[in-house]
């Protein structure tokens, strides 16, 4: 995202420091708020303006990373349904590894 300082912030306070789609608090640490990214809604390739700030929200990276292809989306609505469909399986991995973590512990030890 390469909107000015101004814009960046002007987006972060409407916002309240939220990432729109997964309402993650980008203010809970300084690493959060060091990676809050701004999202076109509308991407630029599919005619979406620049540092409209009808067309940008504040996002994590998690969330805008995995809306890069999305460009089909035009509405936070969309994107948010996309990010919770696409995010099952992910979930389902997450928590394979996290069982399997334990495992990798007891070997390092």
């Amino acid at each position: 995202m390469k909107s000015g300082d101004k814009v960046w912030h002007q987006v972060f306070e409407r916002d309240g420091g939220k990432c729109q789609y997964c309402q993650m608090d980008m203010l809970q640490d300084f690493e959060h708020y060091s990676i809050a990214t701004l999202d076109h809604v509308r991407s630029r390739k599919s005619g979406g303006a620049e540092d409209d700030l009808d067309n940008l929200v504040l996002s994590c990276h998690g969330c805008n990373i995995r809306l890069s292809s999305a460009h089909h989306l035009t509405t936070v609505e969309d994107r948010r349904k996309h990010l919770t469909e696409s995010s099952q399986g992910a979930r389902a991995m997450f928590a394979k590894y996290k069982e399997k973590q334990k495992t990798w512990i007891k070997r390092s030890a």
